[in-house]
């Protein structure tokens, strides 16, 4: 098994999901489970983790 390193970019998709836009290339291997590893701030995760909070007490 190969694995293969990229950035790409999350962008919101609705109100209970969001996306990761990859290069066009990646196309190609639609239905391939894949690992994503998100690089963020210090502030950045404060915000991701509120969310988180506020979604798991609904």
């Amino acid at each position: 098994m190969k694995s293969i390193e990229t950035r790409g970019i999350i962008k919101k998709h609705n109100k209970t999901s969001a996306r990761v836009l990859l290069p066009k290339a990646f196309q190609v291997l639609e239905g391939v489970e894949a690992t994503i590893t998100v690089l963020v701030t210090d502030e950045q995760f404060e915000e991701y983790s509120k969310a988180t909070d506020n979604n798991s007490r609904k």
